[in-house]
């Protein structure tokens, strides 16, 4: 897939998920305020009724039935919700003999924002930036050679110093893929809260990030045993061609 096709993709992916989740948006763990309007010929309900039923994201009931409070011009309902993702909310309003149904649908994001169509394509930008560097330095720790020359007796008769690019390129390869996870799961995660993504996002970038310190420790010691062994390696070649 050529570079054109990966951002239309990945542009198309996030404008679906702004699409799909359109609503009201909420911080978690704020007060949220549920406002449905009752209007019967075109003026406000004079004896109104209004009674809210309210779906977690995953379609358990949140509410059922529940009597909203009526403020003459608008009727609430106020709630706290810590579950993040979209809510299926419907308000069945009543006056007298008039009833009809209000969708009250709104959405829970870390950061109370969801992301415009100018930022998703801010953002799908940087995405495809980032996965272009990571698989550049992928493909350029693969291909950097790693072995030092060596002869049919398998003596070494050269040091390749392009070990040390390879173990650069591998880093850096690390280090874009921990970028690249973080940064979708943070779009995700703060903007379009689909649920079943957020958590994958945030446990690969998770795993990756509790593997850093480790892998750290472990590539210093490799790097310091490589240069061991080459600087021996190197006496060796010394004293075999100034014998």
């Amino acid at each position: 897939m050529d570079l054109k096709k990966l951002f239309i993709l990945t542009l198309a992916i996030i404008i679906i998920s702004i699409s799909l989740t359109s609503a009201q948006t909420f911080k978690q763990d704020s007060v949220i305020d549920i406002i449905t309007p009752c209007i019967n010929n075109g003026s406000y309900c004079a004896v109104g009724l209004c009674n809210i039923t309210l779906f977690y994201p995953n379609n358990s009931i949140y509410l059922n039935n529940q009597e909203m409070t009526n403020q003459y011009s608008f009727f609430n309902y106020t709630i706290t919700t810590e579950t993040l993702g979209n809510y299926n909310c419907n308000a069945l309003c009543c006056d007298g003999v008039y009833c009809n149904i209000n969708k009250c649908d709104f959405i829970i994001t870390p950061s109370g924002t969801e992301l415009t169509t100018p930022q998703s394509i801010l953002y799908s930008v940087g995405l495809i930036l980032s996965l272009v560097i990571f698989f550049l330095t992928l493909y350029a720790s693969i291909v950097t050679p790693f072995k030092n020359g060596r002869d049919e007796h398998g003596k070494i008769i050269s040091i390749n110093n392009l070990k040390w690019v390879k173990v650069g390129f591998i880093a850096l390869t690390y280090f874009m893929l921990l970028f690249v996870v973080g940064l979708a799961d943070g779009i995700f995660r703060n903007f379009l809260s689909v649920v079943g993504i957020n958590m994958f996002f945030n446990w690969i970038y998770m795993i990756l990030l509790s593997l850093l310190y480790p892998l750290f420790v472990v590539g210093i010691v490799l790097i310091f045993v490589i240069y061991i062994v080459d600087y021996v390696a190197k006496k060796k070649l010394k004293r075999r061609y100034f014998r």
